[in-house]
């Protein structure tokens, strides 16, 4: 019974890897679309995202999607007894060699500086995107309750930390980590192809933010 354990374990991180690498590829592209480009590969649960928002749409919802796979692949990896540190090296390695066959099949040439201005730029654009948004009006109601859940989260956490309350604080860590890595999920895969999408990924990310400031105080 052990040894089909350590069978079933090893098939799982093996699964992560897997999975990880997918999202790293997936996110490593999307940073790269918020320019135009003469081509774009696209995931097809992603393709309405780009006929209505076109490439900053795109390169939006596939950091997300790259993220999320990762975050996933990090979750299943660890739970199955693998070591965060072997998972970690292999997405961060996926990602600069992925970059590298980004570019170098790119027919202008561009420099490690060029790169990292082009990054540091996106970067930017979409941290001033996410700093300035407000909340949208969505129509479905468990985006709707979700945000409401983060929203009181946020206060809840701000508050604890204020009243150095470990308890409530632990608390808030443990309704985080289930909004994040569950609800946000549900709703993500809910409204993902809709045009609302957007709007509520930038204020989730805001809200996000914000709890991080409290989290790492």
């Amino acid at each position: 019974m052990t040894e089909t354990n350590k069978v079933i374990s090893t098939a799982e991180k093996v699964k992560a890897f897997a999975m990880g690498f997918i999202g790293a590829g997936i996110f490593s592209m999307g940073t790269t679309y918020f320019s135009e480009q003469a081509e774009y590969r696209i995931p097809r649960i992603l393709w309405p995202v780009y006929e209505i928002f076109g490439n900053i749409g795109l390169a939006i919802g596939m950091i997300l999607l790259g993220s999320l796979l990762m975050f996933y692949a990090y979750r299943k990896f660890i739970s199955n007894g693998g070591k965060a540190i072997y998972l970690l090296a292999v997405l961060v390695v996926a990602i600069i060699g992925f970059y590298a066959i980004i570019f170098s099949t790119t027919k202008k040439s561009t420099s490690i500086e060029d790169v990292r201005a082009s990054l540091e730029a996106n970067q930017k654009k979409t941290e001033n995107e996410i700093a300035n948004s407000d909340r949208p009006d969505l129509e479905s109601e468990s985006a709707n309750n979700y945000l409401n859940q983060l929203e009181a989260l946020k206060v809840k956490y701000e508050k604890a930390v204020n009243e150095k309350d470990k308890t409530k604080i632990d608390a808030c860590e443990k309704e985080y980590v289930n909004l994040v890595s569950v609800e946000f999920g549900k709703v993500a895969k809910e409204i993902a192809t809709k045009p609302e999408y957007r709007d509520f990924a930038m204020y989730n990310a805001k809200v996000l933010n914000e709890i991080q400031v409290s989290r790492t105080k």
